[in-house]
């Protein structure tokens, strides 16, 4: 398709947006601070992905980089572009014609958010919305936390403690020292560890903020909520996410090395969840121990041997928790060092695809009419201005849309 093709498909979305954007300011509830948040949101996605469509417009045949075609490159940022839009369209409609229940929970979800940034000494607001399970979803636009609490909060509250996780998302990205995110800060640490812990830095980060926020209450109200994972999920992991029947011993081991003085509470919690995963196994399983070894093989994908709940043992004890041998055991102490670090600052993300831009034609300008930028700078460039790698890319992993966890 022809770049100018694509230029109409944003000028259409551009009119949609401006259509709805009339619609909330003619609205009952245009003057609720969350409508205001949306309002706000539309306007700055049109921002952002106006200065990526219209600089790659410009300079996308100085590009030297042979997995980007125009085609990946302009309907990336469309269909991001759109699914932000299509949030954002939910959010208003749960928020100005949900229930009063639904309303009454969003206002709680947000206040409760805001609470866990300032913990973390970040400032930004949040902006909670249901969906089917517990989420969140990262924008490279605007200073605000996107988060999805499941529908089951309305008749299980506890359920609402997930978006102390949620958030943790956000500053995994977001909040981090000194300006920068955590994740660099958090991977390069990791250098080395096996590539299965490397993917589920994030997660486990998430897990730990949940702790660091909200103390033993995360752990219990995540128990129940991992302890509800279906057989195949029980024991397994997928590319990004520890399996459940790990998690809480990654809590409880958070809970040790955040909270000072919580060994007897964390042990507490571990032998509770061994408890509990000993009834699940039987309700799964129904004590047929070859049917278990097959599933629970599965972990081994991520060099994890767990024939047994003590086979865990060989990457994460609670009761151990200084061996950093066990390779999870590593991973927390890394992040939990993260955590306790005092200066915590949010980096303004404006500032970051500004000065982005500016390095990336910079870069391209610098050899003169006939460079051409590589992959490798393209993407360092592209990094700068926070995960506008990731947004013009079809193909990426699930962030910076929605993280389900």
């Amino acid at each position: 398709m022809e770049t100018t093709k694509w230029l109409e498909i944003w000028e259409t979305l551009k009119k949609e947006v401006a259509y709805f954007q009339s619609k909330v300011t003619a609205s009952e509830c245009a003057s609720l601070p969350a409508i205001s948040h949306v309002n706000s949101l539309l306007s700055d996605l049109l921002e952002f992905g106006g200065k990526l469509i219209d600089f790659f417009a410009k300079n996308i045949d100085r590009l030297d980089v042979p997995s980007i075609t125009s085609e990946s490159l302009f309907s990336g940022i469309i269909d991001n572009a759109y699914s932000d839009f299509d949030l954002f369209q939910r959010i208003f409609y749960q928020r100005c014609l949900g229930s009063v229940t639904m309303k009454d929970i969003l206002a709680e979800a947000d206040i409760q958010g805001k609470q866990a940034l300032e913990s973390a000494k970040v400032e930004a607001d949040v902006l909670a919305y249901f969906h089917k399970s517990p989420s969140s979803r990262i924008i490279p636009y605007g200073n605000i936390a996107l988060v999805g609490i499941p529908y089951s909060v309305t008749s299980n509250p506890s359920d609402m403690l997930s978006i102390y996780h949620e958030v943790g998302h956000f500053v995994y990205w977001r909040g981090g020292i000194f300006g920068k995110p955590y994740e660099p800060s958090v991977e390069l640490k990791l250098l080395g560890q096996p590539a299965y812990l490397r993917n589920w830095a994030e997660e486990i980060f998430a897990d730990l903020f949940g702790v660091y926020t909200k103390g033993e209450a995360y752990i219990r109200s995540g128990m129940e909520r991992w302890g509800r994972s279906s057989l195949s999920e029980f024991v397994d992991s997928d590319k990004d996410h520890p399996a459940p029947i790990l998690r809480p011993k990654i809590a409880a081991l958070g809970l040790l090395r955040l909270v000072e003085g919580a060994a007897e509470t964390a042990l507490k919690h571990d032998l509770d969840w061994k408890v509990l995963y000993e009834n699940i196994k039987s309700e799964y399983f129904d004590g047929n121990e070859n049917y278990l070894d097959g599933a629970t093989k599965k972990i081994s994908k991520f060099r994890i041997t767990s024939d047994q709940y003590e086979g865990i043992d060989s990457c994460i004890r609670v009761e151990n928790n200084d061996d950093l041998t066990q390779p999870i055991n590593k991973v927390i102490a890394v992040i939990a060092e993260k955590l306790k670090e005092k200066e915590k600052v949010l980096q303004t993300p404006e500032i970051w695809i500004d000065t982005g831009l500016d390095n990336l034609k910079a870069a391209i300008d610098k050899g003169g009419p006939n460079k051409k930028l590589s992959s490798d700078e393209l993407q360092t460039h592209l990094e700068a201005f926070y995960w506008g790698d990731e947004w013009i890319d079809n193909s990426s992993k699930i962030k910076p849309s929605e993280s389900t966890s």
